[in-house]
């Protein structure tokens, strides 16, 4: 129990360290959520292996999919009140915490999505 609420109090610093329109995400708010997504990367990532043209596909299908326009009230709004990460959140906070994704694209220290492997969080990695 008490590695999964260290593991779980990572999630919610990392979370909270996105903003979206101005607004802070709140880690504690979606932490259920962010679990959930980051977990389903896991199965996704070790279901495809290291198939660097099937997960480019899984990846550009989950940032298409996440895809959205909103307003800027919308988005603070949701920040507020909304379990889930907005949705760019949900693609690039998963996808920089997912080691295939460095692998697949060749990801840097310099590249703006570059999380360092230590600080890289989820449940089931």
């Amino acid at each position: 129990m008490r590695k999964y609420q260290e593991l779980s109090q990572a999630i919610v610093s990392y979370y909270n360290g996105y903003s979206v329109a101005g607004g802070k995400v709140n880690g504690t708010l979606t932490l259920s959520e962010n679990i959930a997504d980051l977990g389903a990367m896991t199965c996704i990532t070790r279901i495809i292996g290291n198939d660097a043209r099937r997960l480019d596909r899984a990846f550009c299908q989950m940032a298409y999919i996440w895809a959205a326009d909103a307003t800027v009230s919308y988005e603070l709004y949701l920040l507020n009140v909304d379990t889930h990460s907005p949705n760019k959140v949900r693609v690039n906070a998963v996808l920089s915490s997912c080691d295939a994704f460095y692998d697949t694209y060749d990801i840097k220290e310099t590249d703006g999505m570059y999380v360092a492997p230590e600080n890289r969080v989820g449940i089931w990695k």
